[in-house]
């Protein structure tokens, strides 16, 4: 899979705050993330929003991340990749 935090910025917004999201991604949309998306990268992100939780250093820590089920970006490279894998799955069944 591939984990990582996506930087969400408000524009309406007079603060000028950013939101930072964790995202998991499986399967061959993870393989293209890994191999086609850098920092900065523009995403959308489809899935579900879950609760997390763990002890770390003897505190208990929770946290709200996406399970990703589609993710797109606006390089050509990862739109590419994902339309290859995406023909190849369907010809698979």
């Amino acid at each position: 899979y591939c984990k990582m935090r996506m930087a969400i910025n408000n524009p309406r917004s007079k603060t000028k705050e950013t939101l930072y999201v964790g995202v998991k991604v499986f399967g061959v949309q993870a393989t293209n993330c890994g191999n086609h998306l850098n920092k900065g990268s523009s995403l959308l992100v489809d899935g579900r929003l879950v609760a997390q939780e763990a002890e770390i250093e003897g505190k208990q820590v929770k946290w709200m991340e996406v399970i990703a089920s589609d993710v797109r970006s606006n390089s050509s490279e990862f739109e590419t990749a994902s339309s290859e894998e995406e023909s190849a799955e369907k010809l698979a069944f």
